[in-house]
């Protein structure tokens, strides 16, 4: 029995992962690079697109009248639930950017969301981002 550790300990998912990729490198099957980085960003894959599709939700609900929403008593403004994730996300990745940087990161489609709230603003100035003119 292969012993979890970190994350695999907690998170279900990941230690399957874990263990599959020990049992292949126990194996001696060597893994191509595209499994090392999806596995090291699977943790916040998503999470901008699913607080878009929550804000959109609560839109629809607001300024449609479809009459979906009236079918049910449950379907109300306020039993939608509030997902803030990228700003959590924007703590968590500002935090491990102080600790593990990766040059020239070329994942930036999912991840375009969070580059806007990292950037600085009037009434929110963002200490971990230098901004410079190129020459």
């Amino acid at each position: 029995m292969m012993r979890l550790w970190g994350v695999g300990k907690v998170d279900n998912f990941v230690g399957k992962l874990w263990t599959g990729w020990k049992a292949l490198r126990d194996e001696g099957l060597q893994q191509i690079a595209m499994f090392q980085y999806v596995f090291n960003t699977i943790s916040s894959s998503f999470g901008t697109l699913s607080q878009k599709v929550s804000e959109m939700h609560r839109h629809v609900h607001l300024c449609t009248s479809t009459g979906f929403y009236d079918s049910s008593p449950y379907l109300q403004v306020d039993n939608l639930p509030p997902n803030d994730t990228i700003a959590g996300l924007i703590e968590g990745l500002a935090a491990a950017h102080t600790a593990y940087d990766v040059p020239r990161e070329r994942n930036v489609f999912d991840q375009l969301w969070l580059e806007y709230e990292v950037l600085p603003s009037p009434t929110q100035p963002n200490p971990f981002l230098v901004q410079t003119r190129m020459p």
